[in-house]
């Protein structure tokens, strides 16, 4: 192996040896959070019944799901299902924020959901599979940014079953690095994709702990958590898709924790690895570093740069795949109003060049209403806003790229962010037009995936909306403008 290759497994370790201090640190901070949310609480009426019927029934689906393996209309339908038990389930604790059982209920139903879902992994997830390729790569000394998964050297490194089934495999690696440390980590246990749920469930144990903190801090009923907990995003694409992006959501989360707790540093250093797993998260950027000293502002990109160098030696690879990503259209929202608008108007393959052009002038200009809008708002719901921005933008939408914004959904105040992600799981209703095992987009699945909730969506986003679940009657408490939350104090 190279020195590059050293480098890379250099990094590795530093990052491993840095992620058990950071747990370590996450743990003492969240403990108390978690002890008050199990705290007794003072007398109010009760979470009525239903919820313990909406939990049940939830379960109930899932197992279904599990063991029957229905088709693309069933699969989708049962799991907008799941959705719609847990808007139920929000709209329950909004009004009924419950006490200690309420909690416990929340927790165990997702924690039993989540063990539910194990059964719905399939050898085939083409995306895990690639991730334990690259894992593998990394820690055989090869650079993912320069070898494709369907090179001979890179298919000996792993079973034939998992070489076969790797998504774009003509590809290089299209995450920043952060994301392949991770998927050399896991791969480092074994060659089996399968690890990725059960890290998944690790990853959102530390997810609840890192919301019941921030829900403590800016005052609001820890049971909002039944949000996340509850959602079909987390069981179906993240635990039995085995998706990557509970990385991004813990990461994006703990920066904003820190922040409420004060902790400057911490919360910029996790906003840019936010960003190395997924660059989605660099529109909360701003919000960690709005209002902070300005010698905190070389934080990102010193750490961005750092984080490269080892992969250098692949040369404009570390970006060529992440590129190429970005040109395709799959289930969006905007795209394709734009493209049918300017396909008259463009000639000589103009037309994805100015449908990029359009979007990325949508995408800044609702960035910027969205800030001004959100201005007088907690620091969650406004990276909330901003990432909802991000989504409604994006040329490609698969379900679980949603997944980041529903681990805010417990501090949102309306009902259009949650609705919608709720019914992400009708895009299962594309594989209605799978051919020779390619997914074909449905402009009909498209419609009703997004279309009933947009007018919600958009008020979420850019309107000023009453507050739902904030203990403390004073607004000045409950919606400071600084990142740090409603304990102004801390900021230092």
């Amino acid at each position: 192996m190279g020195w590059f290759a050293w480098l890379r497994i250099g990094c590795l370790v530093a990052c491993m040896a840095i992620a058990v201090v950071v747990l370590t640190r996450a743990i003492r901070l969240t403990w108390p959070a978690l002890i008050a949310s199990f705290a007794a609480r003072p007398a109010r009426s009760a979470a009525p019944a239903r919820l313990g019927a909406l939990g049940i029934a939830l379960i109930g689906i899932l197992i279904y799901l599990g063991i029957a393996r229905p088709g693309w209309l069933q699969f989708g339908l049962l799991g907008a299902t799941i959705g719609a038990i847990d808007v139920l389930a929000v709209a329950t604790i909004r009004r009924h924020p419950g006490g200690r059982g309420t909690m416990i209920w929340v927790l165990a139903v997702s924690l039993v959901g989540m063990l539910a879902s194990l059964a719905l992994w399939s050898p085939g997830q083409a995306d895990a599979n690639r991730y334990i390729m690259e894992g593998r790569q990394i820690l055989a000394g090869q650079n993912p940014y320069a070898i494709p998964p369907e090179a001979a050297e890179a298919r000996a490194l792993v079973p034939a079953e998992v070489a076969g089934e790797v998504n774009h495999p003509s590809w290089t690696a299209i995450y920043p690095p952060i994301a392949l440390l991770y998927h050399a980590a896991v791969a480092a246990i074994a060659p089996e994709p399968f690890l990725f749920c059960l890290s998944a469930i690790a990853g959102m144990i530390l997810l609840f702990a890192l919301t019941l903190h921030l829900l403590k801090e800016m005052r609001l009923e820890p049971a909002h958590l039944v949000a996340i907990a509850w959602h079909p995003v987390l069981f179906i694409f993240i635990i039995g898709g085995a998706h990557q992006d509970m990385l991004m959501a813990v990461l994006l989360v703990g920066a904003l924790a820190a922040a409420a707790s004060g902790k400057i540093s911490g919360s910029v250093l996790g906003g840019a690895a936010a960003i190395l797993v997924k660059p989605f998260a660099v529109v909360c950027l701003p919000l960690l570093l709005h209002r902070i000293p300005k010698r905190y502002w070389i934080l990102p990109p010193a750490v961005v740069l750092a984080v490269y160098v080892p992969w250098i030696d692949a040369g404009d690879g570390v970006v060529r795949s992440l590129l190429r990503f970005g040109e395709g259209h799959y289930h969006a929202v905007i795209a394709p109003v734009i493209r049918y608008a300017v396909r008259p108007l463009s000639a000589g393959g103009a037309e994805p060049t100015l449908v990029t052009l359009i979007l990325c002038g949508v995408l800044i200009l609702g960035l910027y209403v969205a800030w001004r809008r959100s201005r007088s708002d907690l620091i969650a719901r406004r990276a909330m806003r901003l990432l909802a921005v991000l989504m409604l933008c994006l040329p490609v939408l698969h379900p679980w790229y949603l997944f980041t914004l529903v681990a805010l959904l417990p501090f949102s105040r309306g009902w259009g962010l949650l609705a919608w992600t709720a019914a992400s799981p009708l895009a299962m209703l594309h594989g209605l037009g799978i051919r020779d095992g390619v997914w074909n987009e449905q402009w009909w699945v498209t419609m009703i995936s997004h279309a009933p909730t947009l007018p919600l969506v958009l008020h979420e986003i850019f309107a000023q909306l009453p507050m739902h679940g904030v203990r403390s009657p004073e607004p000045s408490t409950a919606c400071d403008v600084t990142p740090y939350g409603p304990h102004a104090s801390k900021a230092g």
